[in-house]
């Protein structure tokens, strides 16, 4: 079983020494973890700040020597400057003597002639300022991809930031793409997406939805059933819905890591789980558990 994380720079802190020991029982259970490390410039540049390249720097090279030694595959990007290329470019180049594996980022703005020569001359390349899945966002990947015949042709090589639409990944087919949607449709939209056995995707939102969908109730005990939830600890206790390791995050990443694996299996992609805590990678841990005992490995 994959399981595929994404830690940024700016969550540095859920690769401490409680999350690591997390990811080392992962491992240890036969997992087989991927990292991919972000810098973590869109979440500073929101909140008015910057990230020392430096700073970056030294984190990389500290928690990738602890991944190697794991065994564990690890990616990381170079630190983008959002909506500057050439500022962006200069980090990338400025990485390159310490870190020769570092993914450019190509941002938006960036020219043809240096996405083309990124995807050319390097095995991984990432695409920023995707952002949200909206109209915006997937206009400007029509977009690209129908500008750049390199892109079109190198896609596998392309992981998206934070850009997951389901008809896209099918249409493009990019090697890996990342979002925290699991844990926000828990905590904040207190929706829960459940992948059936077959394949079918159903979501259940369970706050004021259960009472008057009987399809909705129905689909989430035969989630329960198969996963080793007791149905009213979700449907009706309200403690069970906060905090990154509560059951409802448990129960969403069930649904996620089996997603993971079919969208693997049929498209190539590989979607990383973006993560933000200590406490949502045993949400992580919790949830591969489940997958187990039910013996959809």
């Amino acid at each position: 079983m994959i399981i595929p994380i994404l830690v940024s720079f700016a969550y540095r802190n859920a690769l401490g020494q409680k999350g690591l020991e997390y990811l080392r029982e992962i491992v240890d259970s036969g997992g087989e973890l991927r990292m991919f490390l972000d810098s973590g410039a869109f979440t500073q540049f929101t909140a008015g700040k910057k990230v020392d390249l430096d700073e970056y720097c030294d984190w990389l090279y500290n928690i990738k020597n602890v991944f190697s030694k794991m065994g564990v595959r690890c990616e990381h990007v170079a630190l983008d400057v959002v909506g500057d290329q050439i500022a962006t470019h200069k980090n990338y180049k400025a990485m390159l003597g310490r870190f020769p594996d570092t993914l450019p980022v190509f941002t938006r703005g960036g020219s043809l002639s240096l996405l083309k020569s990124y995807l050319r001359t390097r095995e991984r390349v990432a695409l920023g300022g995707l952002g949200n899945v909206d109209r915006t966002s997937c206009r400007y990947v029509r977009d690209l991809y129908s500008k750049s015949e390199a892109l079109r042709e190198n896609s596998r090589k392309v992981h998206w930031f934070g850009f997951t639409n389901k008809d896209y990944v099918a249409t493009y087919r990019p090697g890996t793409v990342d979002s925290s949607e699991a844990f926000v449709d828990a905590l904040r939209f207190k929706k829960i997406s459940m992948y059936q056995p077959e394949g079918r995707l159903t979501t259940s939102v369970v706050k004021g939805s259960l009472k008057e969908d009987r399809r909705a109730r129905a689909h989430l005990r035969l989630f329960c059933e198969r996963y080793g939830f007791n149905y009213e600890d979700l449907a009706n206790v309200e403690e069970n819905w906060i905090g990154d390791s509560c059951l409802s995050c448990i129960a969403s990443m069930v649904g996620s890591i089996t997603y993971i694996q079919k969208l693997i299996r049929r498209t190539g992609t590989v979607f990383y789980m973006a993560v933000i805590s200590e406490e949502r990678l045993i949400s992580v841990r919790e949830a591969i558990k489940k997958i187990k005992e039910a013996g959809d490995v």
